[in-house]
């Protein structure tokens, strides 16, 4: 069985708790039981999100189209890597069927690449 990790917030390059500390249960809908909190954001961690935004958004504006590219494809190919443990995951927090998550997560891989 896979296990369901909790969830922190990714802003600013760095995974963290939500501001005021409240987080959310994920819960799976084949048993009903909780399998992991995620953090939930509040208008703190909004204001942190667009503006870590905006910075990002003003170096990626100046990365030349070959480096977007690599950084881009580069993620594509770790979500087709991942895409099993991704879909165990999601099958966990949905109810989802294993090979309907797998194709899902190999969808977004190729609307990245």
């Amino acid at each position: 069985m896979t296990d369901y990790p909790d969830t922190q917030l990714f802003i600013d390059g760095q995974w963290r708790d939500a501001a005021d500390g409240r987080t959310l249960p994920v819960i799976n809908p084949a048993t009903e039981e909780e399998i992991g909190r995620l953090a939930h954001a509040g208008k703190a961690d909004l204001d942190a999100a667009l503006a870590a935004a905006e910075r990002a958004f003003a170096t990626w504006r100046k990365t030349s189209v070959f480096e977007r590219y690599r950084i881009l494809r580069d993620a594509a190919s770790r979500l087709q890597a991942d895409a099993k443990a991704i879909a165990a995951l999601m099958t966990l927090e949905q109810g989802k069927p294993l090979d309907q998550a797998v194709g899902e997560v190999m969808g977004a891989a190729d609307m990245t690449d």
